[in-house]
């Protein structure tokens, strides 16, 4: 598979993949837990979208649950085992390949057999289209009213669209929208309680506002109620039911934190779990959305517990 090679089946997405255990089974043995973990997070990603994963590796490793470090290191060595396909696009998998592959094939068979069997329809029914009286030796000239019309089947026309397509593109476009939730949306949101209903909220706020207008808002909203008990913050249905996006779009961004090197960053981190304070010039602590610190540097409890400070260390 060449490096230039973009995988795209996004029109033919898998209502479901076939699993064969033994070949799974086989082709992990070996593996550890936490490999497998990855593996199989980012081969069920590429079957859900169709296209190759073109995320970074920050978000790839939030997507599986893993340490930045670790994710790298796991990935290397699937790549070096050919169980993960780094193409110039994005990662891709040979198998997944196959098996878009041959559905691709047999939608494409289905909609040929079907294209043929209305061309046939609509022959046979224009053959029908004869006088009453195809005996008749008469030169007297037959009327228009002996003779059978067979209106074209209007099904078959270009312009009408099948149920199944429309119903396929939406549960596409569906899935697309319940992927922004759970991977921008909802790891954002401050207070992670009735997901189902934030949900439902998500996907009707998404059919009349951009994903960045509500972005905006929530990451101004996340900095207002930081530290805040959780009883007091508002459900994110509510935040989306309200459009409170709205409410925090036209506020004044903060002044950009001062510039800082990795040095700078690393004293920072060693004050902070030293002290549990975190000073807010600095930008929002670990654990919080829009945290400046670099990914590498952080280590899992960064963040927990520390109290933000307006005095300078």
């Amino acid at each position: 598979m060449r490096a230039d090679y973009v995988p795209d089946y996004r029109h033919c997405l898998l209502p479901y993949v076939q699993w064969f255990q033994d070949d799974f089974l086989g082709g992990i043995r070996g593996m550890k837990a936490q490999e497998i973990g990855i593996y199989t997070v980012l081969l069920n990603e590429m079957y859900n979208r169709g296209v190759a994963l073109d995320q970074s590796d920050e978000r790839l490793a939030r997507m599986c649950g893993a340490d930045i470090r670790v994710f790298k290191k796991v990935l290397i060595d699937l790549i070096e085992d050919e169980k993960i396909v780094r193409l110039d696009c994005g990662l891709w998998n040979v198998r997944c390949e196959n098996a878009f592959t041959s559905r691709a094939k047999m939608l494409e068979k289905q909609s040929e057999a079907g294209k043929t069997s209305a061309e046939k329809r609509r022959k046979n029914k224009g053959g029908l289209e004869r006088p009453l009286n195809d005996r008749s030796t008469s030169v007297q000239p037959i009327s228009e009213s002996q003779t059978i019309i067979i209106e074209e089947d209007k099904s078959s026309s270009p312009s009408s669209r099948p149920a199944a397509a429309k119903e396929a593109v939406a549960r596409s476009k569906k899935k697309a929208l319940e992927a922004e939730f759970n991977e921008t949306f909802w790891p954002a949101y401050p207070r992670k309680v009735e997901k189902k209903d934030a949900l439902r909220a998500f996907l009707k706020a998404r059919s009349t506002v951009s994903l960045d207008t509500i972005m905006a808002g929530l990451r101004v909203f996340a900095s207002k109620v930081a530290g805040k008990d959780q009883e007091f913050i508002r459900h994110a249905a509510t935040f989306l039911n309200g459009e409170s996006w709205n409410n925090f779009a036209e506020v004044a961004a903060p002044p950009a934190p001062e510039a800082a090197t990795e040095e700078d960053w690393i004293r920072r981190l060693r004050y902070g779990r030293q002290q549990s304070n975190w000073m807010t010039k600095w930008g929002p602590r670990p654990g919080l959305p829009g945290c400046l610190v670099p990914e590498h540097l952080l280590e899992p409890n960064d963040g927990a517990g520390w109290r933000d400070m307006e005095l300078a260390a």
